[in-house]
């Protein structure tokens, strides 16, 4: 798979081997838009200002992902695990981070969504701690999402 900036830039280089991981890297501005990634590995990756719109991202994982400012417009995220990432500023609207297949819930344990938009974004089962940093005036329980210690 090769990886593009916004304007074209080639970021990237990943062999269609299997191994699906991104992680550990530096994709700042990536365009991952529209793509299907669905179980890929994003784990401790700078994803600053990265396009992941209308991106399938269906059982992936982002523990400790930093995604300042990056779009997740209409993207689906149904279980996955968002542990500790920081999606400060992030775009969730009309995000589908509710329960995946088999009725798992999308974590969101100890991540920081300070100033994310998250309208219209579907939160229904998602997982969060007392550790989850919510935009100001946020309710979680009225966005079906459920605490976990």
């Amino acid at each position: 798979m090769i990886i593009y900036d916004r304007s074209g830039k080639l970021l990237t280089e990943i062999p269609d081997d299997g191994m699906q991981s991104f992680s550990e890297m530096d994709l700042s501005g990536a365009d991952f838009s529209g793509k299907e990634l669905e179980g890929y590995f994003f784990d401790d990756a700078i994803l600053v200002r990265a396009d992941f719109s209308r991106t399938d991202l269906y059982w992936s994982y982002f523990y400790c992902a930093k995604c300042h400012e990056a779009n997740f417009n209409a993207a689906s995220l149904r279980g996955a695990v968002l542990d500790l990432a920081d999606l400060t500023g992030a775009d969730l609207s009309n995000a589908d981070l509710s329960r995946d297949n088999l009725n798992g819930g999308t974590s969101l344990r100890g991540t920081c969504l300070l100033s994310a938009k998250l309208e219209n974004a579907n939160l229904s089962g998602a997982y969060y701690d007392d550790e989850t940093r919510f935009p100001l005036g946020f309710n979680p329980e009225s966005a079906g999402m459920i605490y976990q210690k």
